[in-house]
């Protein structure tokens, strides 16, 4: 498979796009996979380049009849610069993580239909208990920074929203992560752990049907539990990358992955807090195969 400039300048590198809600482990596992000579993988998420030409769309959910050539040939130029795939001669994957692109799976695949993806779902009350926190906390300036510098001026207008966004953290207005449909609307009447939990829910359900209606050999699902507490479910994930540099990720793996998380949200949350999302997002949860 190739991800080409033109169809005129194909270049021999698998798209693998990994699809998780936000604080469900996606930066963990393009992390792990970035550690391998063979993985060239963008360093941030960068929906600014998947809203290129949707700057003023009201949420991160994008429908396939909006995309035109030039946008599509507009992102995949642009998700090859920012993954400087032509550094090395060893490249063979391009590792994309972008958390709002769990609302509009259609549309990515309509831009990179060679692409496969790797699907993370974590329980939906650890999420929302670290995107609440998350949520809160004042942005670190140099992140910012580094990566504002890369903000194309064709995407002027989506960086100006950007930089608004920042201008509101701490207060109600402020959105952080995924744009459900009718997140500003919920952000003005329901507690934020609320919120968090409904864009959870928004991430997963939609992302789920989505990739299930894609041929299986396209889609790898895991659970985050599984990951990090069986270091084997990261020879699945390299083997369906087609990265066959495994010690490198092991190694990174080894270093990092900390079990600890899997239960932190159980202490950090009240038992009415707990209740209140089992009631809520219940049923997603135990579709997934968690228990409420």
């Amino acid at each position: 498979m190739s991800l080409g400039i033109s169809d005129a300048r194909p270049c021999s590198i698998q798209p693998i796009v990994i699809i998780g809600a936000g604080r469900s482990g996606t930066k963990f596992i393009r992390d792990l996979l970035a550690t391998s000579s063979q993985v060239a993988a963008i360093p941030f998420d960068v929906n600014y380049v998947w809203r290129y030409g949707s700057e003023t769309v009201e949420s991160d959910v994008l429908l396939t009849d909006s995309l035109t050539e030039e946008t599509r040939r507009f992102i995949r130029r642009t998700l090859l610069r920012l993954a400087k795939t032509g550094s090395s001669s060893e490249t063979r994957v391009l590792v994309e993580k972008t958390v709002s692109n769990c609302l509009r799976v259609d549309y990515v695949n309509a831009v990179v239909p060679e692409a496969r993806y790797l699907h993370l779902i974590r329980d939906g009350r650890a999420v929302a208990e670290s995107a609440r926190r998350v949520w809160t906390q004042a942005p670190s300036r140099g992140y910012l920074w580094r990566k504002l510098q890369y903000f194309p001026w064709r995407n002027y207008r989506y960086a100006l929203w950007y930089i608004n966004n920042l201008i509101r953290s701490g207060s109600r207005q402020r959105v952080w992560g995924p744009r459900y449909p009718g997140i500003q609307q919920d952000l003005a009447t329901v507690d934020l752990l609320e919120v968090c939990a409904r864009q959870w829910k928004e991430c997963v359900v939609s992302a789920d049907r989505s990739l299930k209606m894609m041929p299986k050999d396209k889609v790898l699902q895991l659970r985050y539990e599984q990951l990090v507490t069986d270091e084997s479910v990261l020879d699945r994930i390299t083997d369906f990358c087609g990265v066959s540099d495994k010690n490198s990720p092991k190694e990174k793996y080894r270093s990092t992955v900390d079990i600890k998380n899997l239960t932190k949200w159980e202490h950090r949350l009240s038992r009415s807090e707990i209740s209140r999302m089992n009631k809520s997002i219940g049923d997603v949860l135990q579709a997934f195969g968690y228990s409420v």
